[in-house]
């Protein structure tokens, strides 16, 4: 019964499952003499060697195995609370050993969303995958399909966490569960579903996908007026808004998922959306609030967001916060406080295994090396650009504002064009336009430091720059682009001058 239990056996579990106190008193006595266990505490036993727990438990039938595996799941959730609460892992392998498929898999769900929300990561990965190995063993059905959704849910938040909103993976284990809560009418599953496909489409198809998704997003929550969806709807929303270049209605879709927030909201948020989604609108805030031309309100709503994070100890909450704090700060040319923030994303990212916060840490980490005039930064930066490539193509304007930047300051003119080119043709194909009037500036800068004879053709970067700024309400980079313009302008007299002070 003890090698049943496991290498490790508790004593009181022993007790319960045995009527003679004496007697098991008397076999564990037994077992010490004969050094086939050892004690190592007052409650817990453990054999001496996997071997020997293994051959005991193997020498009795499987009837018998199973049956104490079905009698220790019920004592442990009837009698051991706390066990059945901190460990459910251990109560789904009985019950799986049992043949309790269905209850077993219930277990593994909790287990698995116990670990993600500790930022367990790898070991939730096992447990949903326990899960999903035991469905076969089910008859197809309303209990099947409902078991396989929520896993399928599960699995996708915890992917995007571990491998990148723009996981492959991801997306399909949204798309296996869209169609399983389409088919059983599952309201609340199917908005989880639809927020994953969200989630990813824009990082993998493109912008114009996402927004339409986003949009399905704020009809249903609009029609269930569910409070955690309206926020995470909104979210989507001015996610998708902000990405594609409407800063303006990003700013209110933003501000209504914040206001709608409470402090009690934060576990189911983590459970079903994989972040807290208000961190996530205040730093997306922040960055909207600056393109807005509005610097100040940007850095409150950013101190606001990595506050709340680092309030809630979730990581990939803090992650965002931090990386999108960064951004702000690069976007200001704040060297120091970039070089902080990224410090930081990148030893959170490292420590809980976040690869896509890790990855823009390091891009930004090269930014900053290239700033301070070294060269290697351009090198780690793309080393980062073809990472993202392979896996979140949807995002990859991100990272080529960095490239660009750092290239134009180090004055590696003909590359810094060809790149400037290449973000504007994926600009133009993925509608990913929060950043294009900068694109449209860096070209005309770069084309003036290829040839001072490039001046009518950086003009109308410049010019071009300023209008798209202009339609989006983006002061910020309108501001930019008037100061390339008007260097331009002196420039242009100055020569005309000196030309007609010659004559």
């Amino acid at each position: 019964l003890a090698a049943i239990i496991g290498r490790e056996f508790d004593v009181g579990l022993l007790r319960r499952l045995l009527p003679d106190p004496a007697a098991l008193k008397s076999s564990l006595r037994a077992l010490q003499d004969a050094e086939l266990i050892f004690q190592v505490d007052e409650a817990t036993w453990k054999f001496k060697h996997a071997l020997i727990q293994e051959a005991a438990y193997q020498s009795q039938i499987r009837a018998v195995r199973q049956a104490a595996h079905r009698r220790i799941a019920q004592v442990l959730l009837g009698e051991f609370s706390e066990v059945a609460a901190n460990r459910p892992e251990l109560i789904a392998r009985h019950l799986s050993a049992g043949g309790e498929a269905q209850a077993s898999i219930e277990h593994w769900i909790k287990a698995g969303q116990r670990a993600a929300m500790n930022s367990a990561n790898a070991e939730a990965r096992e447990h949903f995958d326990s899960g999903l190995r035991l469905l076969p063993s089910l008859l197809p059905g309303e209990h099947r399909d409902r078991l396989e959704s929520t896993l399928q849910l599960n699995l996708g938040t915890l992917l995007v966490a571990t491998t990148g909103y723009g996981s492959a993976q991801a997306g399909e284990a949204y798309a296996r569960a869209l169609a399983l809560c389409e088919k059983q009418g599952a309201t609340a599953g199917l908005f989880q579903a639809l927020w994953g496909m969200w989630l990813t489409s824009s990082s993998r198809i493109g912008h114009a996908h996402s927004l339409e998704l986003a949009g399905k997003l704020l009809q249903q929550a609009e029609h269930t007026k569910d409070v955690l969806q309206l926020q995470s709807a909104h979210h989507a929303m001015g996610n998708s808004s902000f990405f594609s270049g409407n800063p303006s209605v990003a700013r209110q879709h933003l501000e209504r998922s914040i206001a709608l927030y409470r402090s009690s909201h934060h576990d189911a948020m983590v459970r079903e959306y994989g972040e807290n989604v208000c961190v996530s609108s205040h730093s997306l805030l922040s960055l909207v609030l600056w393109l807005l031309g509005l610097p100040r309100q940007a850095d409150v709503a950013s101190r606001r967001a990595i506050a709340l994070a680092r309030q809630v100890e979730h990581p990939n909450s803090l992650g965002y916060a931090l990386c999108a704090a960064a951004m702000l700060n690069r976007w200001q040319a704040r060297i120091e406080s970039t070089t902080q923030l990224t410090q930081e994303a990148m030893a959170l990212a490292d420590r809980h295994g976040l690869p896509f916060w890790l990855g823009m840490g390091a891009a930004f980490d090269g930014w900053i090396q290239a700033m301070q005039g070294q060269a290697a930064g351009v090198t780690q930066i793309r080393q980062c650009l073809a990472g993202v490539n392979a896996v979140m193509s949807g995002a990859i304007t991100m990272f080529l504002a960095p490239l660009c930047e750092a290239l134009v300051h180090l004055g590696q003119w003909d590359e810094a064009l060809a790149k400037i080119d290449e973000a504007l043709e994926i600009i133009s194909r993925n509608q990913d336009r929060f950043f294009e009037s900068e694109f449209h500036r860096m070209r005309g800068v770069c084309l003036l430091g290829i040839s001072a004879s490039n001046a009518v053709e950086a003009k109308a970067c410049f010019d071009r720059a300023i209008a798209i700024s202009r339609r989006q309400g983006a002061k910020s980079l309108e501001l930019r682009a008037a100061k390339s313009l008007a260097k331009l302008d002196r420039t242009g007299e100055a020569r005309r001058t000196k030309r007609a002070g010659c004559e």
